[in-house]
C-alpha cells in the first residue's frame, strides 16, 4: 500500500490515459471499502484528495467526473477533516459558479454529482456541515432537471427535506437569500421555488423573523424590470400567505407592506405580469381574511381596487370597439388581431375573478357601496358581451363572492338581477363548463339564502319556480354527467 497509493495518486494527478485513470479510481474505491485499511489509507488522504479535487474541476470527461466523485465520496469517510471541508467548499463553489456573469450549468450539475456521492458513502462526515444540507434543499428546486435530480437523491440520503429544515433553518434561509440575490434570473427562479416549498413544509412553525426576511426579499424584487419568470414572485407570495397566514396576520406592518406593494403591481402595463399580480392578490386577500372575526383586522381594499378594475374595463371596452370597427379582409391579419385581443379577454377575466376575491363579506357598508357595481358592471354587462372563457371566470367570481356575501344588504330587485345573470349560463348548450359553473354559482347563492332564511323574503315565487323548472330539466335531460350531478345536488338541497 505504501508504494501503490502514491502511484495511483500520481496517475490521477497526471490526468492522462482514460483506462489508467479509470483503473486507478476502481482500485482506490476497492481499498476504501475495506474498513480495516482505513487507518492506513488516512495517511495518504492528503495526496489522493488533492489529486482528485484538482482533476475533478478540470477534466472534460463526464465519465471521469463520475469516477472522481465516487472516489472522493469513498475517501471522505476516513479522510482528514481538512479535506472533507475542502470538498464541502468545492461543492458550494461549483454550485454558485459564475464566469463573466454566465452560469456554467455543467459545474452546477457536477456539484450535485459530488454532493450525492459524498452523502451516499460518507453521510456522517458531510452532515456536520450545515451549508451542505441547506444547499441540498435549494438544489432540489434547480431549474436544470439533471442537477435537481442529483440534489434530490442527496437530500434523500440526508434524511429528507424536513430533517434538513429542522436543524438548519437559519442557514437554509441564508442560502435562499444568497441564491435570490444572484444576478442570473434562473437562479432567482430556483430561490422562489425553494421559498414556496419551505413555507409549505414549515407552515406557521417557521420563525417570524426568517419569514419576514423572505417576504421582504420578494417585495424588494417586485419593482423594476420585468424579467422572464418574475411572475413566480406572485405565486410565492400567494403560497406564503396560504401556508403561513397566521404569522402574516399577526404582523400588521408586514401585511401592510405586502398589500401596498401588490396594489402598485396590479397597475403595471404588461398583460401577463398584471394577470399574475391580480390572481395572486385575490388569493392573498382570501387567505389573510380567513378565520379573522375582528372586522378591524380584515383586509379591505375595495376602495383602492375598484378604480383600478374600472380602468381595466375601460381599456377592454375601447379595444373591443376598435376591434369591431376594423374592416379586415385578410384572414391571417384577422386571426392575428383576434389572438391579440384574446390576451385582453384574459386580463378582463382575471379582473372579474379578482373582484370576487376582494369583496369583503364582513364590511356591510363596503358591500352596500359596491354590490350594485359588481352585479351590473362586472357580471351582467360582460355576460352578454363575452365568450365562454370570460363567462366561466364570471361564474367562478360569483361563487367566491358568495363565500363572503352578507345577504342582509341585498334588496329583492338587485338579487333578481343577480339570479337572472346566473340563469343566463343555463342556456349555453355549447360549452359544458359554462353550464356547470353557472349551476355551481346558483347552488352557492341559494344555499346561502336558505341558511340565512332569506329565500322567501328576497326571491319572488315566480322566479323560484323558473329556477326549479330549469334545474329539473338539466337534472333529467342534460347529456353531461357533471352538470346532471350538480343539478341533482341543487334540487335535493334546495327544493326537496
Amino acid at each position: 500500500i505504501n508504494h501503490v497509493i502514491p502511484e495511483l495518486a500520481n496517475i490521477i494527478k497526471g490526468g492522462i490515459g482514460l483506462n489508467s485513470l479509470n483503473a486507478a479510481c476502481k482500485i482506490l474505491n476497492n481499498l476504501a471499502d475495506k474498513k480495516y485499511l482505513h487507518f492506513v489509507l488516512r495517511k495518504y488522504s492528503k495526496k489522493v484528495m488533492n489529486a482528485l479535487l484538482m482533476q475533478l474541476k478540470i477534466t472534460a470527461s463526464a465519465h471521469l467526473k463520475q469516477q472522481y466523485a465516487s472516489v472522493i465520496g469513498h475517501w471522505c469517510v476516513f479522510a482528514k477533516k481538512t479535506y472533507v471541508t475542502r470538498t464541502a467548499q468545492l461543492i458550494e463553489v461549483l454550485y454558485f459558479n459564475q464566469d463573466n456573469g454566465v452560469q456554467n450549468t455543467d459545474q452546477r450539475v457536477l456539484s450535485g454529482v459530488l454532493a450525492y456521492n459524498v452523502a451516499k458513502y460518507a453521510l456522517d462526515a458531510i452532515k456536520k456541515y450545515p451549508s451542505m444540507l441547506a444547499l441540498a434543499f435549494i438544489g432540489t428546486h434547480d431549474i436544470n432537471t439533471e442537477c435537481a435530480e442529483y440534489w434530490l437523491k442527496t437530500m434523500d440520503e440526508c434524511g429528507g427535506k424536513q430533517m434538513c429544515l429542522i436543524t438548519n433553518m437559519d442557514v437554509t434561509v441564508e442560502f435562499i437569500v444568497r441564491t435570490f440575490n444572484d444576478s442570473l434570473y434562473e437562479r432567482k427562479q430556483t430561490a422562489i421555488m425553494a421559498i414556496k416549498d419551505l413555507c409549505e413544509l414549515c407552515k406557521d412553525d417557521i420563525d417570524m423573523e426568517l419569514l419576514q426576511k423572505l417576504v421582504l426579499q420578494i417585495l424588494e424584487a417586485l419593482p423594476g424590470k420585468i424579467w422572464d419568470g418574475k411572475t413566480k414572485l406572485f405565486e410565492s407570495l400567494a403560497h406564503i400567505c396560504k401556508h403561513c397566514r397566521l404569522l402574516i396576520q399577526q404582523n400588521v406592518a408586514l401585511r401592510q407592506q405586502l398589500i401596498g406593494a401588490l396594489l402598485t403591481e396590479i397597475q403595471r402595463k404588461k398583460l401577463e405580469y398584471r394577470m399574475a399580480a391580480l390572481n395572486a392578490f385575490g388569493e392573498i386577500v382570501v387567505s389573510l381574511n380567513t378565520d379573522v372575526s375582528d372586522v378591524d383586522k380584515q383586509i379591505v381594499v375595495m376602495d383602492e381596487c375598484v378604480p383600478i378594475v374600472q380602468s381595466i374595463f375601460a381599456d377592454y371596452n375601447a379595444k373591443e370597439q376598435h376591434m369591431i370597427e376594423q374592416n379586415v379582409t385578410d384572414h391571417s391579419r384577422k386571426m392575428e388581431l383576434k389572438q391579440r385581443f384574446r390576451k385582453d379577454q384574459e386580463l378582463l377575466s382575471c379582473a372579474i375573478r379578482f373582484m370576487g376575491h376582494v369583496f369583503n363579506g364582513q364590511q356591510d357598508m363596503m358591500q352596500l357601496k359596491y354590490m350594485a357595481f359588481i352585479v351590473n358592471e362586472c357580471y351582467v354587462y360582460y355576460l352578454k358581451r363575452t365568450e365562454w372563457m370570460t363567462q366561466i371566470a364570471i361564474y367562478k367570481s360569483m361563487q367566491t363572492l358568495c363565500d363572503t356575501l352578507n345577504v342582509h344588504i341585498l334588496d329583492a330587485a338587485l338579487l333578481s338581477v343577480f339570479i337572472n345573470a346566473i340563469m343566463h349560463g343555463f342556456e349555453d348548450l355549447k360549452y359544458t363548463a359554462v353550464r356547470h359553473q353557472s349551476v355551481c354559482a346558483m347552488y352557492k347563492l341559494l344555499v346561502l339564502l336558505k341558511k340565512e332564511k332569506q329565500i322567501h323574503a328576497l326571491v319572488d315565487h315566480t322566479l323560484m319556480q323558473q329556477i326549479r323548472s330549469k334545474i329539473e330539466f338539466m337534472a333529467s335531460k342534460d347529456d353531461k354527467p357533471i352538470v346532471v350531478q350538480q343539478a341533482i345536488k341543487l334540487k335535493k338541497d334546495i327544493f326537496l
